[in-house]
């Protein structure tokens, strides 16, 4: 798995990858669960039928727990399955070639 951390390093990858278009999906993918695993194969044929890499898109710290945090909210934060590195280990066994890690802020949320 290809990691790209962070909005500023998109431009790192594009310019040794500039021929690589690939499919892609967003979410927190938490577990990787039989719902996000049948996301992956269709992902899977995508990418097979239009010679795609595959992409996954997530966030950290979890949505749920910025909106917490920003409204000053005393509430615990949501529990985890993975932490992130996990979650990219078992993309690469279910053949995920790209994972764009996005830190959740206010950057983000105002896209």
């Amino acid at each position: 798995v290809y990691l790209i951390r962070g909005i500023n390093n998109i431009n790192l990858f594009r310019a040794k990858y500039s021929e690589v278009s690939a499919v892609a999906t967003i979410g927190n993918f938490d577990g990787l669960h039989l719902g996000h695993q049948q996301i992956l194969k269709t992902m899977q044929k995508e990418a097979d039928s239009d010679g795609l890499w595959k992409l996954i898109i997530f966030t950290e710290p979890h949505a749920q727990e910025f909106f917490t945090e920003a409204a000053g909210l005393d509430a615990s934060k949501p529990p985890r399955i993975f932490p992130w590195q996990e979650k990219v280990r078992r993309m690469r066994e279910l053949g995920v070639e790209l994972a764009f890690f996005l830190k959740f802020n206010n950057q983000l949320r105002s896209m």
